[in-house]
């Protein structure tokens, strides 16, 4: 009985809007998302992993871009963890799907940071997010 008490209470907190930021709608991006697209694209000229014609994968070196990769993928990661409705809300695409999407947006939006790429990916057109 206790654990449905305590389900039933974490369930009504959890119901509740997830994201938040101060009155002025002001909050602080922690890690890669920070980042100019800029940053991005220039790392990724470098860095990024390619497909190759034989359907493998060719990876290179880049410290920099990998963090901000793995940022973008954790991002989205979470965005599909707690928004319901589907285990994928970015299919069909897969990770090089994702990361030239957002290396495409960032090269025309290039002094925006990291984090409004993923934001526009993620509410392409339609709204995951309920304001």
């Amino acid at each position: 009985m206790k654990r449905a008490i305590l389900g039933a209470l974490l369930g009504g907190l959890m119901g509740t809007s997830a994201w938040s930021a101060d009155p002025t709608g002001t909050f602080y991006i922690l890690g890669a998302g920070g980042n100019k697209c800029s940053t991005f694209v220039a790392a990724n000229e470098t860095a990024a992993p390619k497909r190759t014609s034989a359907g493998g994968v060719q990876w290179f070196s880049g410290h920099d871009y990998g963090v901000m990769y793995g940022w973008i993928l954790g991002y989205l990661s979470h965005v599909n963890q707690s928004v319901p409705g589907k285990a994928n809300h970015f299919e069909p695409m897969d990770k090089f799907d994702i990361a030239a999407w957002v290396t495409a947006w960032c090269r025309g939006n290039a002094e925006k940071d990291l984090f409004d790429a993923v934001e526009a990916l993620i509410n392409r057109g339609k709204r995951l997010r309920q304001p």
